[in-house]
């Protein structure tokens, strides 16, 4: 039973059940369930959390085991009241009570315990020592519109600006993500490389140096992350919230439209990047779901047909499949080694950064010691750590 709340979603809420309902009684269960799967995915955040588990045990529970017995469905997604003359809701209303009871508590230091009139005196009085919030503009309707007028910090390159220059050897890699952006039909842009190579500081710097009027978004994915958390920041990062167990156990038909959307709304704005950073982890640990939520990230984005503007970017250190890279809309970046002039340059960078070096004079590292570094930047870097 879906206990009844006063709030918007309740057309959204009615519209879902009526939807599941009539899937039921033309015997299609799984248009039912995926039905359920893409209501939950999208509003369960929105939710009251009483009403959200009820929906899911639904989900989980009932629908996989129905059996033609339309009248039980239509009971359980049923909206009953919850006051005090509804018997079978009188708990969940004194819960109600209770923490309402439990809020005023919090506002108000005392309270008398014998007189009702004298709580309504606190509350009068608190009312005159209430915080003056600042005045909403007549065009700002939604808690959105409001954040969207925030000035917020910019994430960017983090680490020392002097190791930047130490790039240039990037210069072919620049070039060629030039031309990958030139062509419209390259919405995904993949960038692999081995752990250590430069990935991350590559992107970092040829959006600072190079592309600079371009909005960049970024995703770092953590360790242990899993795709549909991937997918939920994404939506966040649009503007849509979603539910990340209710991802995890969608069907392949509800995840595809729901990733569509992201999609779409996120190339409704030219010169936007979004950067996912490092697809390592999911695509070592993950299971074949996790794979196949992924795969098809990859390719509602590069299918995109409201594509205005704005490009994937996918960093990974982790061996990609081949459809993923080969298939129209996906440019690959493979990042190669560096030269041993700028392996050199990086180590004389970390040294003065360690101070191993004290006056203007420039190390000369020992050829055996360029040639075991192998053009890998991390390496170069773990050298000097090392000494």
């Amino acid at each position: 039973v879906i206990y009844f709340y006063n709030s918007p979603s309740n057309t959204t809420f009615d519209h879902n059940s009526n939807e599941t309902i009539e899937w039921l009684k033309s015997s299609d269960i799984n248009a039912a369930i995926e039905w359920m799967d893409l209501y939950l995915s999208e509003n369960l955040s929105r939710l009251p959390n009483l009403v959200g588990q009820n929906l899911k045990y639904i989900r989980h529970s009932i629908l996989p085991l129905y059996d033609g017995s339309i009248d039980m469905i239509e009971k359980s997604i049923s909206c009953v009241p919850i006051n005090e003359k509804v018997e079978n809701t009188l708990l969940l209303w004194a819960i109600r009570v209770n923490n309402a009871i439990d809020i005023l508590s919090e506002l108000i230091k005392e309270i008398p315990d014998d007189l009702a009139d004298d709580l309504f005196s606190c509350l009068s009085d608190q009312r005159k020592n209430r915080r003056k919030l600042p005045p909403i503009p007549d065009d700002l309707t939604t808690e959105a519109d409001i954040i969207s007028t925030q000035s917020f910090d910019e994430q960017e390159f983090s680490g020392e600006s002097e190791i930047i220059e130490s790039f240039q050897n990037r210069g072919a890699d620049i070039d060629q993500v030039r031309t990958f952006l030139g062509n419209p039909d390259n919405k995904v842009i993949v960038v692999t490389g081995a752990i250590g190579m430069g990935k991350s500081a590559f992107i970092n710097w040829m959006f600072k140096k190079q592309f600079g009027d371009w909005e960049v978004l970024r995703i770092y994915i953590s360790k242990d992350a899993r795709a549909p958390r991937l997918i939920s920041e994404l939506g966040y990062l649009v503007g849509s919230s979603l539910d990340i167990d209710s991802l995890s156990t969608a069907t392949t038909s509800v995840l595809r439209q729901i990733v569509r959307k992201l999609f779409v709304k996120f190339f409704q704005k030219q010169k936007r990047a979004l950067v996912i950073d490092d697809l390592h982890d999911i695509l070592k640990s993950g299971t074949a779901r996790d794979h196949n939520q992924l795969s098809i990230m990859i390719e509602e984005a590069s299918r995109c047909k409201q594509h205005v503007g704005g490009r994937i970017f996918i960093v990974s250190s982790q061996w990609l499949p081949w459809k993923w890279v080969n298939q129209a809309g996906v440019a690959h970046l493979p990042l190669k080694r560096i030269n041993d002039i700028y392996a050199r340059r990086i180590i004389e960078f970390h040294m003065r950064r360690c101070q191993l070096i004290k006056d203007e004079s420039i190390p000369e590292p020992p050829q055996d010691l360029i040639e075991l570094i192998k053009g890998h930047p991390l390496s170069a870097k773990i050298v000097v750590d090392a000494l």
